[in-house]
This record gives C-alpha cells, structure tokens and sequence, in this order.
C-alpha cells in the first residue's frame, strides 16, 4: 500500500461523512479515536513522515502503514479544527466543499 492510497483511504472517509451531513464535532472525535486505536497497536513506532518516506521499503508494511495512517490522521484531525475555527469566513460553502478545498491545498503543494 502506498502513501496516496492511505491518505485516500483517510480523505474518502472523512469525506463521505459530511457529505452524509455528519458534524465536524463528530468527524473530530471519530479522527481522535482512530488516532489513539492505531497509536496503541504494536506496530506504531514515533517516526517522522521525511524518515518514513525515505526508507519506506525497508520498513515492513504493516509498520509502515500504521504510522502513516497517524500521521496524515493527525494532519487532517489539524485541519478540521481549523475548518471549525474559520468556518465563519466562508458562509456560502458547505463543509464537504470546504474539506475538498483542503484538499487542492494539499495537492498544490
């Protein structure tokens, strides 16, 4: 499994949740679960997102996907709380256009 398929994994999901008229309260919460479920499996290591993808071959896949799922969790839990802080600046958008926005972001960069 590669990088973009487990951040489309994590993306879709999130994703079909506000599209689904879920809260972002609710997304939240759902993000930080996963985050701990996965942080407590044997197979988390603390590794930095430069140092997995440099050596991602050689690390073992079930690792390897484990503590990326954190990591892009993480980022997305980062944006979520800011779509709730500034959700105000953008009124005419709804939540699912907004995270989409999020989205282009990422890939722009």
């Amino acid at each position: 499994m590669n990088l973009d398929r487990i951040e489309a994994q994590i993306d879709d999901k999130i994703l079909s949740r506000l599209i689904l008229g879920d809260s972002l309260d609710n997304i939240l919460k759902n993000l930080k679960r996963d985050i701990n479920k996965f942080s407590s499996r044997k197979s988390f290591v603390f590794l930095s997102k430069k140092y997995l993808i440099k050596n991602w071959n050689l690390i073992p896949i079930r690792k390897k996907y484990t503590v990326y799922y954190v990591i892009h969790s993480s980022k997305r839990l980062d944006d979520i709380e800011w779509l709730i802080k500034n959700r105000e600046k953008l009124p005419k958008l709804d939540n699912s256009k907004l995270f989409k926005l999020i989205q282009l972001k990422d890939r722009l960069r």
